[in-house]
């Protein structure tokens, strides 16, 4: 008989991933169809098969699911962002990063709607813990972001300045110009020129030569 390397911890704890998995999945399915109040602990265990019972045994209720959601979509950014600008420095690297978050949209279209939930609504919908999870999510983004400027700086291509408020300049710029899109069509606007521009203009103003 052959026995297997991994004890039936290990087992259980995969098993449980598994569920906590699948459970994250049924609840972006259910937000997806009906938006954020459609999500219900009774709704959430009639779409998984389960009791509602055995969902308190992974969250301590729907707060907690959207907390780990939007963890979760804000995470899939950060990966799309890393992969897009692969090795890329300094102003090369700037200039891919523009365009993560609209192509992030179109590639991921759910993910996207909870991660742009989480890092734009003006509402607390998580507290203090949960909140801090998310941001700690975004930190490779933000710390990706902040070398390419201090990066750039260092090559003379922008004159020295703060790269932590430069970020933080760059992502507004892009995550502004995405919310332009529902006025497209009234204004003959397109939200990825108005992006652009907005980012061209700030890198100008920054030093870059166009």
């Amino acid at each position: 008989m052959i026995h297997s390397s991994t004890p039936p911890t290990g087992r259980r704890q995969r098993n449980r991933a598994r569920k906590h998995t699948a459970y994250l999945d049924h609840a972006l399915a259910i937000v997806t169809e009906g938006g954020l109040d459609a999500l219900t602990m009774p709704g959430l265990a009639d779409r998984s098969d389960t009791a509602v019972g055995s969902l308190y045994r992974y969250f301590t209720g729907k707060e907690a699911i959207v907390a780990a959601l939007q963890v979760r979509a804000v995470s899939a950014f950060v990966g799309h962002l890393l992969s897009e600008v692969g090795e890329r420095t300094g102003i090369e690297a700037l200039q891919q990063i523009s365009g993560t978050w609209a192509s992030f949209r179109t590639l991921q279209p759910a993910q996207f709607g909870l991660a742009d939930r989480s890092l734009s609504d003006p509402r607390q919908l998580l507290d203090d813990a949960q909140e801090a999870a998310v941001a700690e999510a975004l930190s490779p983004a933000l710390t990706r972001v902040h070398q390419a400027f201090s990066d750039a700086q260092a090559a003379g291509t922008l004159t020295p300045g703060d790269a932590t408020l430069r970020t933080h300049a760059l992502w507004a710029a892009m995550h502004g110009a995405e919310h332009f899109r529902k006025r497209e069509q009234r204004s003959g606007v397109k939200a990825d020129t108005l992006r652009e521009t907005l980012v061209m203009a700030i890198l100008t103003g920054w030093g870059l030569v166009p």
